[in-house]
């Protein structure tokens, strides 16, 4: 769906209140989003290169998705329901918040200024970390597993 401002998201969110995945894909205009609703559960974002901020999150999102939005520097806090985090070709991200306990899946892709990487929860089942430059030199561990990024 096509969104030119935060108000108009908002605005989408209030006629659909039920509404449990929301999709915002090539938005250029796009520089925030609001408040999400309780009932979303998946959140996918592409292509905002204004995209500077994301509202507060719904308690109960399990997938959250963000690709393409260069101008996004950080991500809100997460929820605890949270299990798949993916942050592709985010370039000016340069941090992650505290993740998850229950987070099965995290893949950050092409985030070149990413400085550092929070806690890694012994959940983790998947992960996939490629092209961010900036994190170099470290070792994380989750749970059992030892990660040294190069």
């Amino acid at each position: 769906m096509y969104f030119e401002s935060a108000a108009a998201i908002a605005a989408y969110l209030r006629e659909n209140p039920q509404l449990t995945c929301l999709t915002v894909k090539d938005c250029p205009q796009l520089d925030s989003l609001p408040d999400l609703p309780d009932t979303l559960i998946s959140l996918y974002i592409e292509n905002c290169p204004r995209l500077t901020e994301l509202g507060q999150l719904s308690k109960r999102l399990v997938s959250l998705w963000v690709s393409y939005c260069s101008s996004l520097r950080r991500l809100p806090a997460l929820p605890a329901p949270l299990t798949r985090l993916r942050t592709i070709t985010c370039s000016g991200l340069i941090e992650l918040p505290e993740l998850p306990e229950g987070l099965l899946d995290l893949w950050v892709s092409k985030c070149s200024q990413l400085r550092v990487l929070p806690a890694l929860p012994s959940s983790l089942t998947n992960l996939r970390i490629d092209s961010c430059n900036t994190l170099t030199g470290r070792s994380l561990t989750a749970g059992k597993l030892t990660i040294e990024v190069r």
